[in-house]
């Protein structure tokens, strides 16, 4: 949802340094998804300005994608590259067989490297939480066990995202549509 309308609450709440820095990581990375130009400023001052690494570094990654963001969606189809050929690519059995086992196998790896910091009670439980939510993506019986088991984790950040999670989860099965309440 790239609604530019949340901007000005997401910058309330990057400038409140009171909150847990998840709260401003959080709002960084919304800013990043709605991927807006006039997000910049705000990311490089909470950049400077913010005493937790972790925002700091959540705003780089944000300022980096929205400027690869723009350049990319300036630059023409290079190469002789036309839309069609991923389509193609799709389309012609062989090679879109190669391509799903190359996925499969890519999202295995993935998967198997957010199991395990997962469980890692020494990795930041900001890189905890950011697996939880990967692992929420992928849901199979593994991730959501592991969620599950989570859950009951002893850091709040891990617990509570392994449950919003495992509520996702719950809800998109339940096939109802999102509705957003603005106030």
């Amino acid at each position: 949802m790239q609604d530019a309308e949340v901007i000005p609450a997401l910058e309330a709440v990057l400038k409140d340094l009171s909150p847990h820095p998840i709260v401003r990581h959080e709002a960084a990375e919304a800013l990043e998804a709605i991927g807006l130009q006039k997000s910049i400023p705000l990311l490089e001052e909470s950049l400077a300005a913010d005493p937790a690494v972790e925002v700091q570094e959540t705003c780089e990654l944000a300022l980096r994608r929205i400027e690869e963001q723009k350049n990319t969606s300036a630059l023409p189809a290079k190469q002789g590259l036309s839309v069609e050929q991923p389509r193609e690519l799709l389309l012609n059995e062989q090679e879109s067989m190669l391509l799903m086992c190359w996925v499969s196998y890519k999202t295995k790896l993935l998967q198997m490297h957010f199991l395990t910091v997962l469980k890692n009670d020494d990795e930041h439980p900001m890189v905890r939480h950011e697996a939880a939510e990967a692992l929420g993506s992928i849901a199979d019986q593994e991730s959501i066990a592991l969620l599950e088991e989570s859950a009951k984790d002893a850091e709040p950040i891990v617990s509570q995202n392994c449950e919003v999670a495992l509520s996702m989860l719950e809800y998109e099965r339940s096939g109802k549509s999102f509705e957003f309440l603005f106030l």
